[in-house]
């Protein structure tokens, strides 16, 4: 991981958000993307990514949040 990746997971915690532009400012493919989606649910982190909306966790959802995150990527 990189210095930046590492940094980034010391200063996030569960009920924040992040907001980006569009999914390339944070990853580098769909899949790493999704991946790095995931991860963010699973830590109970919220993400806003402008050009897609604003995904976040509660136990009815995460399955289809992330499946619809999934969907936006692969387009």
């Amino acid at each position: 991981m990189s210095g930046r990746g590492l940094t980034f997971w010391l200063v996030v915690k569960p009920g924040d958000v992040i907001i980006v532009t569009k999914l390339p400012r944070i990853a580098r493919s769909a899949v790493q993307g999704s991946q790095l989606i995931h991860q963010l649910l699973e830590q109970r982190i919220a993400i806003h990514i402008l050009n897609i909306g604003m995904m976040e966790i509660s136990k009815s959802t995460l399955k289809c949040t992330r499946k619809a995150a999934q969907e936006k990527a692969n387009k």
